[in-house]
C-alpha cells in the first residue's frame, strides 16, 4: 500500500472516528465477536459479491473485525451449506448474506441456532421483521419501486405499464410493489412476464408485450440481464418509456447497456451523484488506489456495513448476542458512504434514492439543472 492510499484511507477513519464517537462506540483494533459472510463470489451474482467484499475489506484494513468468509456461489442450496460449515466450525455470533434467495434460505437455520443474520443487497419485503435475530442493510421493493411508480403516474403521464422481473424474492418484490402502488394511483398493468435467473433471450416476452403497447415497461433484473433485456427492447422496436431500480445506475451497468440504456428512468441512491459528499470521494480515490478500479454502490455498502458492525463489536470472551441485538436495533442515524443510514426499531437500515434518467450515457437526476 503506498503512502497516498494510508494517507486516504486515514482520513476515511478520521470520518468513521467521528461517527464511532458520536455513537458512543470503541474504535478498538481487535474484536472476539465472531462474524461469518457468506457471499456470491463465482455465478451470477458474483459481480455484486466481488465488489462488496471489496469495500468490506478495505474498512476492515482498519476495524479489524474477525469475519469468516465463504462462496455461496449465488445458490440459496449452495449458501445454506456454506451456513453449516461455518456453523461447525465457528459458530458465529452474526452471519452476513447477500442476495434475497440465499438470505430467505439461510436465516430460519440460522435463526434456530439463535445467530444473528445481517442481510444485504437483498431487496424482498420485511426482511427484519421475520425474526428478531434478522437485520438488514438495503433498499426494498416496498421502498424503491413506489418512488418510480409516482414518477411514472405523475410527471411522466404513464397510464398503463408491463412488468418483466426476475421470477425470484428480489424480483416479485420490486414487482409485487410496483403493481400495488401504481394501481393504487389508478395506472393500469397490462401485463406481468417473471423470467429465470439463467435466461438471456426475452425476445418471446417483448413479442407478446408490444401487442400491449404499454406506456412504459418496468424492468427488474441483474446487470448482464438488464442490459440484455434492454438492448433486446430496443431492437424489436418497441417506443414504451423504460424504468428500472438502482442496478442501472451503476456505471459498469450502464457502460454494459451502452446506447440501449439513454433515456431509461431509474431510482438512484446519491452516491452516484457527481456533486456527492466528502467521504465519497475519499472512498472513491482509496477504493481506486487500492482496486485500480472504480467502485460501485455495493463497495460503499460492504464498507459502511463494518463500519456499523463496528459500533457494537464485543472484545470481551463472552459475546452477548441479546445485547448485541439491542445494541443493532439503538444506533439510531449513522452517517455512512451511501449517505446517512436510518435505522428503525425493526432492524431495517436504508438511505435515501433519487428518481434519475440516463442520458448520453451517464445518470443524470432529475432534480439537476
Amino acid at each position: 500500500m503506498n503512502k497516498t492510499t494510508k494517507v486516504i484511507l486515514g482520513l476515511i477513519a478520521l470520518f468513521l472516528v467521528v461517527w464511532g464517537v458520536s455513537s458512543g462506540a470503541k474504535n478498538n483494533k481487535s474484536s472476539t465477536t465472531n462474524i461469518a459472510a457468506i457471499i456470491p463470489l463465482t455465478g451470477p451474482a458474483a459481480f455484486f459479491g466481488s465488489e462488496f467484499k471489496n469495500g468490506f475489506d478495505l474498512a476492515n484494513k482498519e476495524y479489524h473485525l474477525n469475519v469468516n468468509v465463504e462462496d455461496s456461489k449465488s445458490s440459496p442450496a449452495d449458501g445454506v451449506s456454506a451456513l453449516q460449515k461455518i456453523i461447525t466450525t465457528s459458530n458465529p455470533d452474526i452471519v452476513i448474506s447477500i442476495l434475497s434467495s440465499v438470505g430467505a434460505a439461510i436465516t430460519p437455520p440460522a435463526t434456530e441456532k439463535k445467530i444473528i443474520v445481517f442481510q444485504s443487497l437483498t431487496s424482498a419485503n420485511n426482511i427484519a421483521a421475520q425474526s428478531p435475530y434478522t437485520f438488514r442493510y438495503f433498499t426494498s421493493g416496498a421502498q424503491e419501486a413506489p418512488i418510480m411508480s409516482r414518477l411514472a403516474s405523475g410527471k411522466l403521464g404513464v397510464k398503463t405499464a408491463s412488468l418483466i422481473y426476475q421470477n425470484d424474492e428480489y424480483g416479485l418484490a420490486y414487482a409485487d410493489a410496483f403493481k400495488k402502488d401504481f394501481e393504487s394511483v389508478g395506472g393500469k398493468i397490462v401485463s406481468m412476464d417473471g423470467f429465470a435467473r439463467s435466461e438471456s433471450d426475452f425476445r418471446g416476452i417483448l413479442l407478446k408485450l408490444k401487442s400491449s403497447k404499454p406506456d412504459m415497461i418496468y424492468v427488474i433484473a441483474l446487470d448482464q440481464s438488464l442490459a440484455t433485456i434492454l438492448k433486446q427492447t430496443r431492437e424489436s422496436g418497441i417506443t414504451s418509456k423504460i424504468a428500472t431500480n438502482w442496478v442501472l445506475a451503476n456505471p459498469q451497468v450502464i457502460s454494459l447497456a451502452g446506447s440501449a440504456a439513454d433515456g431509461v428512468y431509474v431510482t438512484s441512491p446519491s452516491y452516484y451523484d457527481e456533486n456527492s459528499s466528502p467521504e465519497v470521494k475519499l472512498f472513491n480515490e482509496s477504493y481506486k488506489k487500492e482496486y485500480n478500479k472504480v467502485p460501485s454502490a455495493y463497495a460503499a455498502i460492504g464498507y459502511d456495513l463494518v463500519h456499523l458492525l463496528s459500533l457494537v463489536r464485543k472484545d470481551n470472551k463472552d459475546v452477548d448476542r441479546t445485547k448485541l441485538i439491542n445494541d443493532l436495533t439503538n444506533i439510531g442515524q449513522v452517517r455512512g458512504i451511501m449517505g446517512d443510514l436510518k435505522i428503525d426499531g425493526e432492524g431495517e437500515i436504508t438511505f435515501a434514492l433519487r428518481p434519475a434518467v440516463i442520458y448520453a450515457g451517464k445518470l443524470k437526476f432529475l432534480n439537476d439543472k
